[in-house]
């Protein structure tokens, strides 16, 4: 029999080609590597520390967006809103104070300029305003 034999006769050796163990190697690397990848993936534990580490990286910028919608359902002509220097610092409880100035109308169509102060505690699960303040900008 040659290298492309495609029956064993019974007491023969099974003849392998190079060819075919290269495809079965693999075939065989591939299956293990979709396993592993499979099973990682769906490990509870690790799935709620890539949702904590995304979390964190994007917190300080969903308190500051979270703050200004706070801001703006608060003002008397929310479509002239016109944010600037708002920012965000965790302080020691792992919410965020977040700060800034908006511009906007007020009941008389004049442009005011307003200092706001929020808290805002951001988890995986839901964003919360704690406190919000204003105050009258330079």
């Amino acid at each position: 029999m040659g290298d492309n034999a495609q029956f064993q006769l019974p007491g023969e050796k099974l003849v392998l080609n190079k060819k075919a163990l290269l495809i079965w190697g693999a075939v065989l690397v591939v299956a293990v590597a979709l396993i592993a990848w499979a099973v990682s993936s769906n490990d509870p534990e690790k799935a709620a520390q890539r949702d904590a580490e995304r979390v964190a990286e994007s917190a300080p910028y969903l308190a500051e967006r979270f703050c200004e919608r706070q801001v703006e359902a608060q003002l008397k002509s929310p479509a002239t809103a016109d944010f600037s220097n708002t920012t965000a610092q965790v302080n020691s409880d792992g919410n965020y104070n977040v700060a800034g100035q908006v511009d906007s109308e007020n009941s008389f169509g004049a442009m005011l300029r307003t200092g706001f102060k929020c808290v805002v505690e951001v988890n995986t699960e839901t964003t919360k305003l704690l406190d919000i303040s204003f105050t009258e900008a330079d």
